[in-house]
């Protein structure tokens, strides 16, 4: 009788136990949402406070320090005014992306020493779990890449670049296809053309779409055919050979390390 007694108020503080680390891991992760979506409309609410200008300023050519190419010494370093106060915060700062009546409308951040660095970092450097969106290793913004890779979470709480799933859907394509992309030197328009689903396992049996930044020469014809080939929309597109390209990669779960990719193309608006 007495071990029994003992059990069960071993097996109640056990469950308290449990119930209470569960609790308490619920309420951090409800918190730190909140704290991160907070930060994100304060950012938001900044760049659209300013008008969409540009400024140039000399000691522009010291605030990206960060890419030191031949190019970007060459070129004057212009930064779009609704962008200055933002990367003054955080030099990171590559530019902004946003989908109309998506929930992706988000800073993407540009760490090319560390790619990954805002992997679970938010904009203010902060540890977080949804990250902030960033651009992949190989690209440059000074002077742009044939292709802009950027890596966002697939978060539970439909925020980051989890809407990126719907996009399996042609119909919603049809209807969200325009993505806005800016750096901060220059606004940018997409067309979203290609969607689909691979796996970064290191291997040769997939399509290693993170290895095409420089689309010279004949990686341009193999990167659009790969993509047209594995692409959900069957409807073949219609290049004329010079086109930039906005790769938007986020975790899909139908393998270990699966990948849903959407890759738009610039068009002139």
């Amino acid at each position: 009788m007495k071990f029994t007694k003992k059990l069960r108020y071993l097996l109640l503080t056990v469950f308290v136990v449990i119930f209470m680390t569960s609790l308490f891991s619920l309420l951090n992760y409800f918190c730190n949402s909140y704290s991160e979506n907070k930060m994100f409309t304060t950012l938001r609410e900044e760049v659209n406070k300013s008008k969409n200008e540009k400024i140039t300023d000399i000691k522009s050519v010291t605030l990206f320090p960060k890419i030191l190419t031949k190019e970007f010494f060459q070129e004057s370093s212009i930064i779009q005014e609704k962008y200055m106060s933002l990367y003054e915060q955080n030099s990171d700062l590559a530019g902004w992306i946003k989908i109309n009546d998506t929930s992706i409308d988000y800073p993407v951040m540009f760490t090319p020493n560390n790619p990954q660095f805002y992997l679970r970092r938010a904009f203010d450097k902060s540890n977080t779990l949804s990250g902030t969106p960033f651009i992949g290793k190989g690209c440059t913004i000074k002077p742009i890449s044939d292709n802009i890779i950027i890596y966002g979470h697939n978060m539970k709480n439909n925020t980051m670049f989890s809407d990126l799933l719907k996009y399996k859907d042609e119909k919603y394509c049809n209807e969200h296809s325009k993505v806005q992309f800016d750096t901060i030197f220059a606004q940018g328009n997409y067309e979203i053309i290609w969607a689909f689903y691979t796996d970064v396992s290191n291997d040769n049996n997939h399509f290693m779409f993170y290895k095409y930044q420089d689309l010279s020469g004949i990686k341009r014809k193999e990167f659009t055919d790969k993509c047209q080939e594995l692409s959900i929309y069957k409807k073949t597109q219609k290049l004329n050979g010079d086109e930039r390209f906005l790769t938007l990669v986020t975790c899909s779960y139908h393998s270990k390390n699966g990948r849903f990719v959407v890759i738009a193309k610039n068009i002139d608006m």
